[in-house]
């Protein structure tokens, strides 16, 4: 069978986690175009592709997550010179150095090559790079990137998406890849989008229900961030400031519980366990043998960059109180040395 393209057949080359990206499929993720020179392929077909390595009975990796019919949802099959992502049901994915193919399963599944692509996959795509990547969102304060790190639920988008409400340009949400360079330690911009539950699209934009759903067996809303979107997005690698890790608390404590925000540092070696739980893939890059180069990575980042578990109230509407105390932490940490972000 044919490969799925866009309708026009065009290839299109876009930036995403700093990384330009060919591609010839129609994606409906909105991704700034660009006309680098490609790093990256991506094709999806519904034929198989040639095995260099041919999958092993056993795989490498099976995730715990099971579908209905009792199999892991995802399973690592390593190669010698590419390892393959099997998503089951849904498609195969080929991960080598400058190129990821798809072969997709069944074509009623169509809608989740993207939603696989932009996220578990391309995440793995950057660690076999060596780039660490983070269930985080960042936003830009003063030059710099602040970040806020936690599992889906943990207040990490509603956090960003506040800073964003007063002006401060978005670098990325759910994902944050980290590099490091002559600046430091920097995160990457992803892609001028959000991903946000219900309650908080409705806080963010009153004509929520118009926004497309992210995944149909999933309540969550895509939020375009930009031009004719919400907020600014900002695509350029930035220093970090900090990272936060968001402890929601329950408001039903008088009030004292209703309006404090507490913010503390994490000792050096809690703060790399941290770091580690809160990577996207930990298990799966665990058994990757990646975890040993990015664990001095992180120890690295930990040593330099402050990490910080910031106590707050629930409550959308807390929210602005809450982003006034990360907005005077951060300032006191690190003053502004680089131009960007507002």
């Amino acid at each position: 069978m044919s490969p799925r393209m866009a309708p026009d057949g065009a290839q299109r080359s876009y930036r995403i986690f700093g990384v330009t990206l060919a591609t010839d499929y129609p994606l409906r993720t909105p991704l700034p175009e660009t006309d680098d020179p490609p790093e990256l392929f991506f094709t999806c077909s519904e034929s198989g592709f040639p095995e260099p390595t041919p999958p092993k009975a056993t795989p490498d990796y099976a995730s715990r997550n099971l579908l209905d019919s009792g199999v892991p949802f995802m399973e690592l099959h390593r190669g010698s010179e590419s390892d393959l992502l099997r998503f089951r049901e849904v498609a195969d994915f080929r991960v080598s150095r400058d190129a990821i193919r798809a072969r997709l399963f069944d074509p009623a599944y169509a809608h989740m090559v993207e939603i696989h692509l932009l996220g578990t996959v391309f995440s793995y795509w950057m660690e076999r790079r060596g780039i660490p990547v983070l269930h985080a969102a960042a936003v830009a304060v003063d030059g710099r990137a602040i970040g806020f790190m936690a599992t889906n639920r943990g207040g990490k988008s509603s956090l960003a998406a506040s800073l964003m409400q007063a002006g401060h340009p978005m670098l990325s949400d759910d994902l944050v890849a980290i590099q490091l360079s002559d600046e430091g330690f920097e995160a990457r911009p992803g892609y001028p989008s959000m991903r946000l539950w219900p309650d908080q699209a409705a806080h963010f934009d009153p004509e929520w229900e118009r926004l497309p759903i992210v995944h149909p067996r999933f309540s969550k809303r895509r939020l375009r961030v930009g031009t004719g979107g919400f907020g600014r997005f900002l695509d350029a690698p930035l220093p970090l400031s900090a990272l936060y890790l968001p402890d929601r608390r329950d408001a039903d404590g008088g009030e004292a519980g209703a309006t404090g925000v507490t913010i503390e540092p994490l000792p050096q070696r809690e703060a790399v366990i941290e770091l580690i739980r809160g990577s996207f893939l930990p298990e799966l890059l665990q058994v990757a043998g990646f975890a040993e180069d990015r664990l001095r990575m992180l120890a690295g980042l930990a040593e330099e960059i402050p990490v910080r578990r910031l106590g707050y109230p629930e409550g959308m509407h807390r929210l602005p109180r809450v982003r006034d105390r990360i907005l005077d932490d951060a300032r006191s940490l690190v003053p502004s040395t680089r131009p960007g972000g507002s």
